[in-house]
């Protein structure tokens, strides 16, 4: 019937794609694909883990569905990975791309 991939849940044209660390994958399946049925019930979008496109950043996670529905969707995985204790910051160079905010914050006052 040709239907595959064209519907994404909400009806919407919105799709983000970003990478998650190879690590930390699991924590956005979850333990038997628990947590991403539970992304998509909660936003009603569509999350794709495709390993195909496997590299130095991870994995490529594609949300797709209602544009306002994926970004949320997006931030909630976000914040689980930020919470992660397994994380150490290493997948972040340390914490170094957080720091840039405020080093240039001398010679203003």
């Amino acid at each position: 019937s040709g239907g595959f991939g064209s519907g994404g849940g909400g009806g919407g044209d919105g799709r983000i794609a970003f990478f998650v660390p190879q690590k930390q994958i699991g924590m956005v399946i979850g333990r038997q694909g628990a947590t991403i049925k539970s992304l998509r019930d909660q936003f009603g979008v569509q999350v794709h883990i495709d390993r195909e496109t496997e590299s130095d950043m991870g994995l490529e996670v594609v949300i797709t569905g209602d544009q306002s529905s994926c970004q949320s969707c997006q931030r909630r995985i976000n914040e689980m990975l930020a919470n992660d204790p397994r994380s150490g910051g290493s997948s972040f160079g340390g914490g170094g791309d957080f720091g840039g905010r405020g080093s240039n914050n001398g010679g203003s006052s």
